[in-house]
């Protein structure tokens, strides 16, 4: 039996593009539903992280696109709370 071949190079960009997309569509809903209040910074990553973690238990994308995904949300989400920090 021989091995499945994996995506080819244009199939890992096309993902990467549709999982841009989604993702980007998840921040800009939960922008649009935001109150003056709200975190919308964090609120977004929050956002885009529900809609990440949503595609990956449908089993759509390959499983490398996803954790790399989730690990630059990781940091984004980092970044953005280091900033905030306040100094010693």
């Amino acid at each position: 039996m021989k091995p499945t071949p994996g995506p080819t190079e244009e199939q890992i960009q096309a993902d990467a593009q549709e999982l841009s997309r989604l993702l980007d569509s998840a921040a800009e809903e939960y922008l649009s539903q935001s109150k003056p209040n709200d975190d919308t910074e964090l609120g977004a990553i929050v956002a885009r992280r529900d809609e990440l973690l949503r595609v990956r238990d449908e089993h759509t994308f390959d499983a490398a696109l996803l954790s790399s995904a989730l690990e630059s949300l990781d940091v984004e989400q980092l970044l953005v709370e280091m900033r905030r920090a306040k100094p010693f």
